[in-house]
């Protein structure tokens, strides 16, 4: 069952008055939408479309549910938000070690609503499962836009113990200008899922379902909870809201805390045989600068990013300083579009470096989406060192970890309802 509601002022005395502005409104409108088609000086005109009063925040009534609901399964956590749930390239090359819990959804392209705009949708079924998300947009100025959504799903599960409450906020906001513009992201995230482990015994499932057959862990949890802010700021010299050239700077702080409780007899414990609280927390701070250019088809940046973390393991903490090379290089076309983004190591995480590049082309009825993530990269923070009650192990020494990930999807219509897609996607893991 579903509620689902949007609100936007629309009032006779409003729209009497917006009459009167109807030039303004429309040529500022008019300016939105194809700024929003460039890249101006910045990357901060994207939004990805405007609000009207038949918008519908979960989209079609039939597609609620899979549209902001997390297809419940018994993987810790819920599905995976892949189609069929299955481990996908995509899947293996963004989770290493499948940590799929500790990651952040990436935030949507802005929408321009030049009035207030809420949207709320609820969705709530068997075995105690609720969905929920709002999102809210509003262009304060012709210079001021801002974003939120946030989404919270919960359920009790299929199985005993398999029980998750997730809750999500995203935060946009950014200014456009001709000398100075900037843009702020933030996330919040933060979940609770109950690990079985699995049932132990099924030989009363065909009869009696899912959640009777004993499991291998009663009350085993994960707490974790994931936070980042953004902050990019963009100073033109020329003063042109068509072509840009001037000084970028990025700010990021992001932060991971993960908690492990069990209560249990632990053979071979290490720190308490019949309790485990297991925990880390990572923290980063990024500071970077540089410079960029820009025109109607093309943005180049290029950035020296200073970057300090500090991972903290039941009181054993390890902090690094690294030093990286960054570049963004995106072009549009009318009938195609590049995108490369670059990340080198110089200092403090072993020369890694990882490229992603992106082409789509369309010419009449076909459209063709290729890209290519290449990436050399150090073991992630908690896969260098660990130690917790089941386990212990410490790298010794750091290897390369090389994933490779090619993809390619080729679309025809053939007339107006009809189509013809075939895709690829491989994935190649080493070390």
């Amino acid at each position: 069952m579903f509620v689902s509601y949007d609100l936007k002022y629309n009032g006779f005395k409003y729209m009497k008055n917006r009459i009167r502005k109807t030039y303004f409104f429309a040529s500022f409108l008019l300016s939105m939408l194809i700024s929003s088609q460039l890249f101006g000086q910045n990357q901060l005109l994207q939004e990805r479309d405007t609000t009207f009063f038949g918008k519908r925040v979960g989209g079609e009534t039939d597609s609620l549910d899979m549209s902001y609901a997390r297809n419940l399964s018994t993987v810790p956590g819920g599905a995976m938000n892949f189609p069929n749930n299955t481990f996908t390239p995509q899947l293996l090359m963004g989770r290493p070690g499948l940590q799929n819990f500790r990651t952040i959804p990436q935030l949507k392209p802005m929408i321009f609503s030049g009035t207030p705009h809420l949207g709320f949708t609820y969705s709530f079924g068997s075995k105690g499962s609720q969905f929920l998300h709002f999102d809210y947009q509003q262009a304060f100025s012709k210079k001021t836009l801002i974003n939120i959504d946030g989404i919270r799903s919960s359920t009790n599960g299929f199985m005993r113990n398999s029980k998750y409450n997730d809750n999500l906020v995203n935060l946009q906001l950014r200014r456009n200008d001709k000398f100075y513009s900037f843009k702020l992201e933030g996330s919040y995230a933060s979940r609770i899922i109950g690990l079985n482990g699995g049932a132990t015994d099924f030989s009363n499932i065909n009869t009696q379902g899912l959640e009777f057959p004993p499991v291998a862990k009663s009350d085993a949890k994960d707490s974790i909870k994931l936070a980042n802010v953004k902050l990019t700021n963009y100073i033109n010299i020329l003063n042109d809201s068509l072509h840009g050239l001037g000084i970028i700077t990025q700010h990021k702080y992001e932060a991971t805390s993960r908690v492990y409780r069990e209560i249990d007899a632990v053979p071979n414990s290490n720190i308490d045989p019949n309790k485990t609280r297991d925990q880390y927390r990572f923290a980063g701070i990024r500071n970077g600068a540089g410079v960029y250019t820009s025109t109607k088809r093309l943005y180049l940046d290029a950035l020296i990013q200073h970057r300090y973390w500090d991972y903290q393991n039941l009181g054993n903490h390890h902090h690094i300083n690294e030093l990286n090379l960054t570049s963004l290089i995106k072009y549009s076309s009318n009938k195609f579009y590049l995108e490369n983004d670059l990340n080198l190591n110089l200092i403090g995480a072993g020369r890694e470096w990882s490229n992603k590049s992106l082409i789509n082309l369309n010419i009449r009825s076909l459209k063709i989406v290729g890209a290519m993530h290449i990436e050399q990269k150090w073991p992630d923070a908690f896969q260098r060192f660990y130690f917790s009650n089941y386990y212990v192990y410490t790298l010794s020494n750091y290897k390369l970890q090389t994933r490779i990930n090619p993809s390619l999807s080729i679309n025809y219509n053939i007339g107006s309802k009809h189509s013809i897609q075939v895709s690829s996607s491989n994935l190649l893991l080493n070390n």
